[in-house]
């Protein structure tokens, strides 16, 4: 008794790069079970082994082909499940590849067993000079073209998502949802144009508050360039913007808050459609100056005066 197919390699193939695609293998069982593959078309492709295994097929190459290695099951003759092994000609990698819609790893936990995670370890042998790192690259474009939005998600035991995600303009941010994957509270926004990184409402419809025990500026000497005195006046600039009371649009909360206007404001606060703090306090700590000054002034005029 033998049995005899015939599997085309050339899906594997094709996701390899590989000059030949027109691959195909014989596979033949007889009662001893011996297993023997063809090279039918491929120069390259030398004698190995596989395993056919019930109705589900399943294949092992074993010997190289153009210095690549990998093992593949497969759902039926024609459909791929997953392939493993190396898949790329001089590049020392090894990949695991899922070729249905999801690829998932789970470790499970036996009675009895104290653990029951999964550890990744880079460069166990801990060599210097060569990269430990952990890369996490949720696939958005191709040949510079956005195709989806991807979401990197982290999900705790509750079921909720924190997740990092990446919208339609390459922009980055970090989120998180309820178990029900709605979308909650806020997130920070990180521009792709490396411009700032923003506090937002999780519809990204406004901005919110940012709390901290305090905000440093840097401002050390070595980082400026151009530097000179700013000799204007700024307390007519001062006096002629308005200092307004508003509500917030898109947040939820009845208080009202004061400030200017950045339509109304002196040009040297305004950055990109906000207001700088650290240039606003640098124009009041100027108008202080200015103050002193005039306060000099009439307390010296005064001083001088006198008496009849």
């Amino acid at each position: 008794m033998s049995l005899n197919t015939t599997i085309d390699l050339s899906r594997i193939t094709n996701l390899e790069s590989r000059a030949t695609t027109n691959e195909s293998i014989a596979v033949t069982l007889d009662d001893t079970a011996q297993q023997t593959i063809h090279n039918l078309n491929a120069p390259t492709f030398t004698a190995t082994t596989a395993n056919v295994t019930g109705l589900n097929n399943s294949l092992i190459q074993t010997t190289t082909v153009a210095n690549t290695q990998w093992m593949a099951g497969m759902e039926d003759p024609y459909t791929y499940y997953w392939a493993l092994g190396k898949f790329h000609s001089n590049i020392r990698d090894v990949e695991l590849r899922a070729y249905m819609d999801n690829l998932i790893l789970r470790s499970g936990r036996k009675a009895g067993a104290t653990a029951g995670g999964i550890s990744l370890i880079t460069n166990d042998a801990n060599t210097a000079g060569i990269n430990s790192d952990i890369n996490l690259s949720p696939n958005t474009s191709t040949g510079g073209v956005v195709k989806v939005n991807s979401n990197l998600n982290v999900t705790p035991p509750n079921n909720s998502n924190f997740y990092f995600y990446f919208d339609a303009s390459a922009n980055a941010g970090i989120n998180w949802s309820d178990v029900a994957g709605t979308k909650l509270g806020c997130k920070l926004k990180f521009l792709t144009d490396g411009s700032a990184i923003q506090a937002r409402k999780v519809d990204d419809s406004a901005f919110i508050p940012f709390a901290a025990s305090s905000f440093v500026v840097g401002s050390m000497a070595d980082t400026k360039e151009d530097v000179e005195e700013y000799g204007e006046s700024v307390l007519e600039k001062i006096k002629g913007t308005k200092v307004k009371k508003y509500k917030l649009k898109n947040i939820d909360t009845p208080r009202q808050d004061i400030g200017i206007i950045f339509e109304e404001s002196p040009e040297e606060l305004q950055q990109d459609d906000g207001i700088s703090l650290y240039n606003m306090t640098a124009m009041l700590w100027k108008a202080v100056q200015e103050l002193s000054e005039k306060v000099e002034q009439m307390s010296g005029d005064k001083n001088n005066v006198k008496p009849i």
